[in-house]
């Protein structure tokens, strides 16, 4: 009887598509709770360093900026798969090419985002919680702000999840979030639920730039949509 090989190619498509989700799925919540752990950390700080009602606008501003997390959430799920197959293949070019869309597409999709939470954020907050949680809207801003930062650097995160890149990428978010959180304190004491929701500005820059500088030292890749350099990165 002929013994059959062992090996992840000889599986069939939806186990490996399952085995790639179950990975996906493994880093994502990891992640997804270290970014949990600083949303509370600002709520704390919120509470402790400015007032009751500037803690409860933040959070009327944090409900209504998950919404703005659903695009960039969508991209990565469906998209980490694809990535972990490109990468076990050793297909750049094509990687590239997802890369570059993915991020303009991303982009694309919070600008719009981030425009209307600007312009209508203030009067669209008021009609559906009231005037007194119209201030929400600056908070929200932030947040939805720091979200399309996030959206540049496109599958940046989740191409360290997929591609070999799982302890970098725990390492580059505690740095991250370490590094929002003692920014958002003396931001919070200064303009109390405003201060805390631009920590997130600190975090989403700093997870995109060094998941783009391992992106491109590591794999050879531009996660960003703009022209890749020819060879690999330093």
């Amino acid at each position: 009887m002929r013994e059959l090989p062992c090996t992840s190619e000889s599986l069939p498509v939806s186990l490996r598509n399952a085995d790639e989700r179950i990975l996906f799925a493994g880093c994502d919540s990891i992640h997804s709770s270290l970014r949990g752990r600083s949303c509370d950390a600002r709520r704390v700080l919120v509470g402790w360093l400015a007032s009751g009602v500037e803690l409860g606008v933040f959070r009327v501003a944090v409900a209504c900026a998950v919404l703005a997390t659903l695009p960039v959430t969508i991209f990565h799920i469906l998209l980490a798969p694809t990535l972990s197959r490109l990468h076990a293949a050793g297909n750049r070019a094509e990687m590239q090419r997802l890369l570059t869309w993915t991020a303009a597409a991303m982009s694309g999709v919070m600008l719009p985002v981030a425009i209307a939470a600007w312009f209508i954020g203030k009067p669209l907050i008021a009609l559906v919680f009231g005037a007194v949680y119209a201030d929400a809207w600056l908070p929200l801003f932030l947040l939805t702000l720091a979200q399309l930062i996030y959206a540049a650097f496109g599958m940046g995160p989740i191409l360290l999840a997929m591609c070999d890149g799982e302890r970098d990428l725990i390492r580059i978010y505690l740095i991250a979030v370490g590094a929002a959180v003692l920014a958002a304190i003396p931001m919070t004491m200064a303009w109390g639920g405003a201060g805390a929701a631009a920590g997130p500005l600190v975090s989403a820059s700093l997870i995109g730039l060094m998941s783009r500088r391992y992106a491109r030292r590591e794999l050879g890749v531009e996660i960003m949509a703009v022209p890749a350099r020819s060879g690999a990165p330093a």
